[in-house]
């Protein structure tokens, strides 16, 4: 924002994540984006919410620096998040993966006697099963290509 000829501050709402201040930060303009919870709100006042009235709230939050500035990831800190991020949806498909396996089971009537499930014991347990409804509708005894290969 350039007030009276000199740049106070560029602030923005961050719905457009960190891209914009990434790309202003690079250009050398310094920025601040601002925590909407700490910026101050006059709630008795009128409650539509236009541009001007949001300028002036940023504007006075940033005069008086009555704000919480919000915490800008690095490069390592979105790397990091992005490696949690894909950890998590392998995790949560192995756990898919693995009620479907038992699901199976239950299905086709085996039955694991030990006392939990994929411990060693249960993975060799599992890879002992000779499932014969898998194996003759991928392996017909004609020796022909299932319609499902």
């Amino acid at each position: 924002m350039i007030l009276c000829g000199c740049i106070l501050h560029n602030s923005f709402t961050i719905c457009l994540g960190f891209t914009l201040y990434h790309q202003l930060t690079s250009q050398h303009v310094e920025c601040i984006i601002l925590a909407p919870t700490t910026m101050l709100e006059q709630r008795s006042k009128k409650r539509i919410k236009t541009d001007k009235r949001d300028a002036e709230i940023i504007a006075k939050c940033l005069a008086q620096h009555n704000y919480s500035p919000v915490h800008i990831q690095t490069a390592t800190d979105e790397q990091i998040k992005e490696f949690l991020r894909m950890r998590d949806d392998h995790k949560l498909a192995l756990k898919k993966i693995k009620q479907q396996i038992l699901a199976f089971c239950l299905r086709h009537n085996y039955r694991y006697d030990g006392n939990s499930h994929w411990t060693a014991a249960h993975l060799c347990w599992l890879k002992s099963l000779q499932p014969e409804a898998l194996i003759s509708l991928y392996y017909p005894t004609n020796r022909r290509k299932s319609r499902f290969l």
